[in-house]
């Protein structure tokens, strides 16, 4: 992908963010993203995974109701 198409993307929000690592700052990153982008967040410690998975947040500032799981 050249930056042109990328600029393209991102100007019609069809960029799709990728943020690896969700333990501290990659979901407050992930949301922050996800106001204008699909976003899809990685990780490797399945205990996030499944928490996230399910709907709930295990970080105290991020209510279960912040979370959009398509």
């Amino acid at each position: 992908m050249n930056i042109n198409t990328l600029f393209e993307k991102i100007n019609n929000n069809t960029v799709c963010i990728g943020v690896t690592g969700l333990d501290y700052v990659g979901p407050r990153l992930a949301l922050s993203f996800s106001k204008k982008f699909h976003t899809i967040g990685f990780d490797v410690n399945e205990k996030y995974i499944n928490l996230l998975n399910s709907g709930k947040s295990y970080i105290l500032d991020i209510q279960d109701t912040d979370l959009f799981m398509e």
